[in-house]
């Protein structure tokens, strides 16, 4: 137990000064120590101020206890780690750095292409930006170009072709070009 004394630190001076110097000993000193403290000893720190007359604070005194054993463990690896970023890693603003060749592949194999497709942007259909949709347009399509089915869908049903994704996008569109076919009659 460590006691700071406000006489033995200068409380004889104006009273505006002293509160000056305790709230920088409180600002510079006392949460800084903690924080280092709390983060890399194998204890943590507290204090607790003692008032006197009229309100002012006449002892501080800090008390240490010790820590669990995992929260020791975290202390001495960040301890062993570079100082440099410990501020942010203590107060949790650190950033974290991602493969993205991982991300990538991990969110590929979550998602199946069915999942991911949409209407092109464009609103044009072909063998290499929508494969899945050329190819039910060829299949059902009676011999009508695709394109001119895309078309059709994109000035009928504007809103459904944004709206729509993955297998219900696959189950209008498929709905569409059967009707079409049925409607314009095989080529």
């Amino acid at each position: 137990m460590v006691r700071y004394d406000r006489g033995a630190a200068g409380a004889g001076r104006r009273s505006s000064q002293n509160t000056a110097q305790l709230s920088d000993f409180r600002r510079f000193v006392l949460d800084l120590a903690k924080a280092e403290i709390d983060q890399l000893a194998a204890f943590t720190m507290d204090w607790s101020e003692k008032r006197g007359a009229r309100g002012k604070i006449t002892h501080v005194t800090l008390t240490f206890t010790p820590k669990d054993d995992d929260a020791t463990d975290a202390a001495a690896d960040e301890a062993g780690r570079h100082s440099s970023g410990r501020k942010a890693r203590r107060e949790g603003t650190t950033e974290t750095i991602v493969d993205t060749a991982s991300l990538i592949a991990s969110a590929a194999s979550r998602l199946s292409v069915s999942d991911t497709l949409r209407w092109p942007a464009d609103d044009q259909v072909n063998e290499f930006k929508t494969p899945e949709l050329h190819s039910i347009g060829m299949a059902l399509g009676g011999g009508h170009s695709v394109q001119r089915l895309a078309d059709q869908y994109a000035r009928v049903r504007p809103e459904q072709r944004r709206k729509l994704v993955g297998d219900a996008l696959k189950a209008d569109w498929t709905k569409w070009v059967t009707g079409c076919a049925t409607k314009w009659g095989r080529v």
